[in-house]
């Protein structure tokens, strides 16, 4: 990302329906947590909600660049009172019988999209031989986690 992005989330607030789409490194993750962040709260989504979709956000966006060849793409989308953030690889997807389950207390890794389930409230996930994509979805209204 390049300072160019400091006008994505006055994009969103201003242009909901258009969104912001941008590609991420490893370095550039302390930038999408503040984007998600930033427009979360531009969206008006309660700051419990904005707090645990960037935790869900930080997790899928590492897998995404440890798995999806060392970078990725995250999109933000806001629809009436709805905050979507999509993050996409190239990475070789995931098998289609994955089970999502908690990982155990003394794993090393493995809770990422475990995390995400839990922490959102809902999360679509498209994956193929040519990527995944993860969507997360965060609003005002609905129960939330």
């Amino acid at each position: 990302m390049n300072d160019a992005s400091s006008h994505a989330v006055g994009a969103i607030a201003a242009s909901a329906s258009h969104g912001v789409r941008e590609r991420f490194t490893v370095g550039d993750l302390s930038r999408v947590r503040m984007l998600v962040r930033e427009a979360g709260v531009a969206a008006g989504i309660p700051a419990a909600k904005v707090a645990a979709l960037v935790v869900a956000v930080n997790e899928i966006a590492g897998n995404a660049i440890r798995y999806g060849g060392g970078f990725a793409t995250i999109t933000l989308r806001g629809l009436l009172g709805l905050l979507l953030v999509e993050i996409s690889d190239d990475g070789p997807g995931l098998p289609p019988d994955l089970v999502i389950v908690r990982p155990a207390a003394d794993a090393v890794g493995g809770r990422g999209l475990w995390l995400a389930y839990r922490l959102c409230e809902r999360v679509d996930m498209l994956s193929s031989a040519a990527g995944l994509t993860v969507r997360l979805h965060a609003s005002l209204a609905g129960t939330g986690r």
